[in-house]
């Protein structure tokens, strides 16, 4: 049975571990951005901690929308459990630095994906 779903899949094996790596980071990214509203929070920078908040549901977004093409190609999206998130920030700086180091990473691996993608010629994925 395994098989046969693995014949309707639209992506291949490769390419959906790392559609679902890539939804662990999202989630990751998420949940390191809401850290980083609750420290800018506490620590009076609201407008800051506004726009961490946008940044969290952003990568949610981008998360769920991997999701679902996962699933529209007949893949096994992965639901990813989230640990390890950053809670306390030297200082303000810091915060802005480790966002820039999230984003860098998170770019990063989408130029493996797409890179990938190109090298299976999944154009399908590689567009999306």
């Amino acid at each position: 049975m395994k098989d046969l779903m693995r014949i309707k899949c639209l992506i291949s094996q490769d390419i959906e571990t790392l559609l679902n790596q890539q939804i662990k980071k999202e989630a990751h990214s998420s949940s390191l951005y809401l850290s980083m509203a609750s420290w800018c929070n506490q620590n009076g920078y609201d407008y800051s901690a506004d726009y961490f908040t946008k940044q969290s549901e952003e990568e949610r977004m981008h998360q769920l929308k991997l999701f679902k093409y996962v699933l529209d190609m007949g893949g096994n999206a992965i639901s990813p459990e989230v640990t390890g998130i950053k809670t306390d920030f030297a200082g303000f700086r810091e915060v802005f630095e480790d966002a820039l180091e999230a984003e860098i990473a998170i770019t990063q691996s989408f130029k493996n994906l797409a890179s990938r993608c190109h090298k299976e010629q999944d154009f399908v994925t590689m567009e999306f």
